[in-house]
């Protein structure tokens, strides 16, 4: 109760600001496995109004896949994977423009893996809409597992993930500035970024990979109508090395891709949606899905509960949630995420799960000065 209270107090006070004007923070982050050591990419609008920005997010996400082994075909080497956590992350960045050209961030992510909550409540979602449970009946609750195994041995020390494991810099030239009508709508028109990770922690504790990381930006934005917006990011990242995955048969190299939208329907009030496509981390042309099952039936439903969709698959993200900006500027949000991924690699055809992760919840904040 004490912490609705302080976030209670600290909303009221924030929507009485009025020194402000009103940026979208950026995109949200997904704590996948691989995607949080590596310290994937996220969308963002184009450019700034104020010289000075600060935003903060706090999500609780459930990441669920049952335990699966693979085998690379050329080497014959195994691989043992699962995921099976909640975890609550909290993300800071502040932010400085130099003008309206350059603007020059730090982010510091803290997460944290436990139980959770979330896995009655999702068992019992799904028992409703008589879906796929994706095995997790079978299974314990409020569990925290992270396992990545090369020919049986374990890299991950078994202590849960308590930490802030990397850091990034990054950096935005804003070159075509397009405004929309009403001020701090949206900063959009074209620019162009970069991303460095720096991990600040041992990577056996599985928050990083303990190397950098480099990424490349395209922000693309478009004001609509008098207060909404639409912008768009593209990324290419260029992964080093991860000691955790070392003879596995990863690409060393990511493509994000994302759309957001800002729909206004009132002077403080909007719609957000968002989604998100990532190219996957493993070659899966060189690996076999290995089961014990000689059911075909059986065979699939491990294969689509397992992690392997996540691995050798596009990994999407989609959200939906509610925005308020208030006079001074500031905004608040708050999105339900789920993943989706497009192709025929599930049984229901034409769409697949992919657990990236299966579902988040998301709080962010925006002040600029």
């Amino acid at each position: 109760m004490k912490l609705v209270s302080r976030l209670g107090i600290f909303i009221f006070f924030f929507s009485l600001s009025f020194s402000a004007h009103a940026d979208a923070p950026p995109s949200l982050r997904q704590p996948s496995l691989l995607g949080w050591m590596h310290g994937e990419p996220v969308g963002e609008q184009p450019g700034w109004t104020d010289s000075t920005w600060v935003n903060f997010e706090l999500s609780e996400a459930n990441v669920w896949s049952v335990p699966m082994t693979m085998k690379n075909n050329l080497s014959g080497s195994t691989y043992d994977y699962q995921t099976d956590y909640e975890q609550t992350s909290a993300i800071l960045e502040i932010g400085q423009g130099f003008g309206d050209f350059l603007g020059v961030s730090v982010v510091v992510p803290f997460g944290n893996r436990w139980g959770g909550f979330m896995d009655h409540i999702i068992n019992g979602y799904h028992h409703t809409i008589d879906n796929n449970y994706f095995e997790r009946d079978g299974y314990a609750q409020y569990q925290t597992t992270t396992t990545l195994k090369t020919d049986g041995t374990q890299y991950f020390n078994p202590r849960p993930l308590q930490s802030i494991s990397n850091i990034e810099l990054k950096l935005k030239f804003w070159l075509l500035h397009w405004y929309g009508t009403q001020k701090g709508s949206c900063p959009c028109g074209l620019s162009f970024g970069s991303q460095t990770k720096f991990p600040t922690e041992d990577p056996v504790y599985g928050g990083t990979t303990g190397h950098i990381d480099q990424t490349a930006f395209v922000y693309l934005g478009i004001p609509l109508f008098s207060a909404s917006a639409f912008w768009a990011t593209a990324s290419y990242s260029w992964l080093g090395a991860n000691p955790a995955i070392a003879g596995w048969p990863r690409f060393k190299s990511n493509i994000m891709y994302e759309g957001n939208f800002d729909i206004a329907f009132s002077d403080h009030w909007g719609l957000v949606f968002m989604a998100r496509a990532e190219s996957p981390f493993l070659d899966g042309k060189q690996l076999s899905f290995q089961d014990s099952s000689t059911n075909p039936a059986q065979v699939a439903e491990d294969r689509m509960s397992s992690g392997w969709n996540s691995l050798v698959h596009w990994r999407g993200s989609e959200g939906l949630g509610f925005r308020y900006r208030a006079d001074g500027g500031n905004q608040f949000q708050i999105m339900g995420v789920e993943d989706f991924g497009v192709g025929p690699y599930d049984d229901v055809g034409g769409f697949y799960s992919n657990n990236a992760p299966d579902f988040n919840i998301v709080m962010q904040l925006h002040t600029g000065f």
